[in-house]
């Protein structure tokens, strides 16, 4: 792994359970970390700088981010093992994480990230474009 440690995995799920989910396979658990940076880098990388977010190591980091992301690793190794048998609890946990991810992406909660250059700067600004007056 490399955003999240293994500790921090640990303390979700104890590692008999980790090793049973990934079938005992630290590519599986590499992978599954990967993609889910990836689905949290779409949710936030069009507000936040989502590079350096996740350059950041050990106490670098935002504790959301990475609380977020240990639970989606969680909930998408119990979806490798059989998606009919997800707890309620996991398939809980990752629409609150879903959720939550909109709502830093759209700016309503703010966790401390730090923000993308663009978004410092005031916004994109496109060319040639002008606004509408409908109502005059």
């Amino acid at each position: 792994m490399n955003y999240i440690q293994e500790a921090e995995l640990k303390s979700l799920k104890d590692r008999y359970m980790i090793d049973s989910m990934s079938s005992d396979d630290e590519t599986i658990i590499n992978q599954i970390e990967l993609l889910v940076i990836d689905e949290v880098r779409a949710y936030i990388s069009g507000k936040y700088d989502a590079d350096y977010i996740f350059e950041q190591r050990d106490t670098g980091r935002n504790g959301v981010i990475v609380r977020i992301v240990l639970e989606l690793m969680i909930y998408y190794l119990a979806k490798r093992m059989s998606s009919d048998e997800i707890p309620e609890y996991l398939t809980d946990d990752y629409e609150r994480n879903i959720e939550l991810l909109k709502d830093i992406g759209f700016g309503n909660l703010n966790p401390s990230l730090p923000l993308r250059d663009a978004e410092l700067e005031g916004g994109i600004t496109f060319v040639g474009s002008k606004p509408n007056n409908f109502y005059n």
